[in-house]
């Protein structure tokens, strides 16, 4: 078992050497963006204050590394201990001190899956040690404020003043107007999963994303002397093995690992905004003519949502692109969990093709969440995301309020739903007699019309005369919510 975790991970964190051409393929859809001004501030000298802020950002309990020291106990004994932490960290941080003896990582597996029995079931996450952890969050804090000029408006998650729920909702918009599109030249929407997304980042395209973005060479060189100074082992069954240098991929538990992996991503999110706002295709995208409020992709973390005009040319275009990108950054789609989906006005057939033409499964809009298309019935999943669920919270108000309307061939329960006409219940309240499962179509005559003496004999005078009251609809008209 512990030589098949070392081999498998020696293999995934080995670098696969992409060529400085592979890189320029993606570079040069890339623009400085970065401000002289904003690259020196995050290249000024770091302080104590920092250090202690990074400290106290932590979580106290977190799962602590090799070292056995988790956050509580630095926060704790700060006044005895936070001095000489503080040089330590400052002497790594400006002036160059090597991060190896304290950059030994542990990797815990977690299953991501019930009766995981295969090593793509697991996810590594990085136990670091405590003294590089503290060096790593100072860089981040800094880091951080700087991605609102680095990163397009395509990327949510992780950027300050941006929220990971506002793509959710453009995304539910944007399928939405897919969905219910009709005119001719149809609308896709590509949903893409990228497999084992950190593990596969590539350390060379990364520095060379960061300067061309504009970040400066010493800043480049603080960040990647953290990520080539990492060395791990394993921990299976409560024991530690094996010994590996990687030569490239993004810890999961590492405080810089969500904002190195936004500039990783924004080699794609710059390759399709050239795509479409430098001329090259304006035939992509989601919204009016006015390309300034287009939208043509979302990117949520490692997963991402691209929307294009229905055709084979703008699917081998998006293929073409996926695979510059791939080749530079090493990246992988997982096309098992990639999905298509396309408006009423593409046919079965055409979204078919144009799906196998990708390379993914062709599904419906918004099948993840309520296949049966009754929002009522719909139940919570644990990825829904922060919009999903505010919608079922604010579904129990609607219940609360609203009532069935009765059809012909009515499905709604007697009992248990809301369909009287009788202010804020809505319900039955005589004692049962039919059975609990019983619809109203069964107080329904064959021939139309109320079964009036069954139900007189079934409910209780006020009541009787609230349903009897109700108009039944036509054979075309079915139960609907009011």
């Amino acid at each position: 078992m512990e030589r098949i975790v070392v081999n498998y991970f020696s293999g995934l964190f080995s670098s696969t050497n992409p060529s400085g051409d592979q890189w320029q393929s993606v570079l040069a859809a890339v623009p400085t963006k970065l401000s002289k001004r904003r690259s020196d501030f995050l290249d000024s000298p770091f302080i104590a204050t920092e250090v202690k802020k990074a400290i106290f950002d932590m979580f106290p309990t977190k799962a602590p590394g090799i070292d056995g020291m988790p956050a509580l106990f630095y926060q704790k004994y700060w006044d005895t201990v936070g001095d000489t932490v503080t040089q330590a960290c400052l002497r790594c941080l400006n002036n160059g001190d090597p991060l190896d003896k304290v950059n030994q990582t542990l990797i815990a597996l977690i299953p991501k899956v019930q009766n995981a029995n295969r090593m793509v079931d697991f996810r590594p996450i990085s136990l670091c040690n405590m003294t590089y952890k503290i060096v790593a969050k100072t860089l981040a804090n800094r880091f951080r404020l700087v991605l609102n000029d680095v990163v397009l408006e395509s990327q949510s998650a992780f950027v300050p003043e941006r929220l990971i729920s506002d793509n959710a909702a453009i995304g539910f918009e944007c399928l939405h107007a897919i969905r219910t599109l009709k005119r001719k030249n149809g609308s896709l929407a590509l949903k893409l999963d990228m497999s084992k997304a950190n593990d596969r980042v590539e350390w060379g395209f990364l520095s060379q994303m960061m300067l061309k973005l504009g970040f400066s060479n010493h800043w480049v060189n603080i960040i990647m002397s953290c990520m080539t100074s990492v060395s791990f082992s394993f921990l299976v069954n409560g024991e530690v093995y094996g010994l590996l240098k990687p030569s490239r991929g993004l810890r999961q538990g590492d405080p810089l690992s969500p904002y190195l992996f936004l500039i990783c991503a924004e080699g794609l999110s710059s390759l399709i905004h050239r795509l479409i706002y430098c001329g090259i295709s304006q035939d992509s995208g989601v919204g009016g003519r006015d390309l300034s409020s287009r939208i043509s992709h979302l990117f949520f973390a490692d997963d991402s949502l691209l929307f294009v005009r229905a055709s084979k040319r703008n699917c081998g275009t998006i293929s073409r692109i996926l695979k510059e990108y791939a080749l530079a950054s090493r990246q992988v789609i997982n096309y098992e969990k990639s999905a298509l989906c396309a408006s009423q006005s593409v046919s079965i057939s055409e979204a078919s093709v144009l799906a196998r033409s990708v390379g993914v499964q062709l599904v419906k809009c918004h099948k993840r969440y309520f296949p049966t298309g009754n929002f009522l019935e719909a139940e919570n999943c644990s990825s829904g995301s922060f919009i999903w669920r505010s919608l079922l919270w604010g579904r129990e108000i609607i219940e609360v309020g609203s009532r069935w309307r009765i059809g012909s061939r009515s499905s709604v329960l007697i009992y248990s739903d809301r369909w009287i006409p009788r202010p804020f219940s809505f319900k039955i309240q005589s004692p049962p007699v039919l059975s609990m499962d019983v619809t109203v179509r069964q107080l329904m005559s064959p021939s139309g019309g109320w079964n009036i003496p069954l139900v007189q004999s079934s409910f209780v005078f006020e009541e009787a005369d609230y349903i009897l009251s109700i108009p039944i609809g036509s054979s075309q008209v079915h139960d609907s919510l009011q």
